[in-house]
């Protein structure tokens, strides 16, 4: 299992954040937006995206703006339009770093990675898994790290490279342990297990299951 987790708001963003809500907010229209992506709704899901983009570029919110395009990407890629995905994803990183939003930086990053994968570019998907990792590990965010490491887990199984996939699930499984992550916790050791099972390693890949 893939994960993709949106980016916090940092500090360079507080003045679109703490002030009060009110009509027309792009927040608002951001939070209806993320309730519709996960209800699979994607109509509702653009309209309320378009919303925030049309009220984040009036009133200069560039981290919101970056933020609908992150989420604007997500829902191409799951509607299996990768060319759209890609340019919307490349929109927010660059708008997450004008604002200095690293961790925006990084999420963006991750979820190129996926989308470049998946559409077997696999080299330019674990350079972006790379990416995502090293702004992780730069910001301390432990969370973010084990995600990159997760997916570019699962890419070096795709690719048949079962020692580096073990490598980054191990490191990725580390993490979730020491942050206490325990859903995320038994997600990477299912897919420990299956890096083993697709070895005809099945005495450990049980192992892993059974943990």
């Amino acid at each position: 299992m893939r994960c993709q987790a949106p980016p916090p708001f940092q500090k360079t963003q507080a003045m679109n954040v703490w002030m009060p809500a009110a009509a027309g907010d792009p927040r608002v229209d951001l939070q209806e937006a993320e309730a519709a992506s996960a209800l699979g709704d994607f109509r509702q899901e653009a309209d309320a995206l378009a919303r925030t983009a049309a009220s984040a570029e009036k009133i200069g919110a560039r981290g919101l703006l970056a933020r609908a395009r992150l989420l604007e990407g997500r829902s191409a890629y799951n509607q299996g339009k990768p060319e759209a995905g890609v340019r919307a994803l490349n929109e927010a990183r660059q708008l997450f770093q004008e604002v200095g939003d690293r961790a925006g930086v990084a999420s963006t990053f991750n979820s190129l990675g996926t989308l470049l994968s998946d559409q077997k570019d696999v080299a330019t998907g674990i350079a972006m898994y790379e990416a995502s990792l090293k702004q992780s590990e730069e910001i301390g965010d432990r969370k973010a790290m084990s995600a990159a490491l997760n997916n570019m887990g699962i890419t070096f199984k795709d690719m048949r490279q079962f020692d580096a996939a073990l490598k980054a699930h191990e490191r990725s499984l580390a993490l979730r342990r020491e942050i206490g992550e325990r859903n995320w916790t038994a997600v990477s050791l299912s897919n420990i297990g299956v890096v083993y099972f697709e070895q005809d390693r099945f005495s450990e890949a049980e192992k892993y299951y059974r943990e």
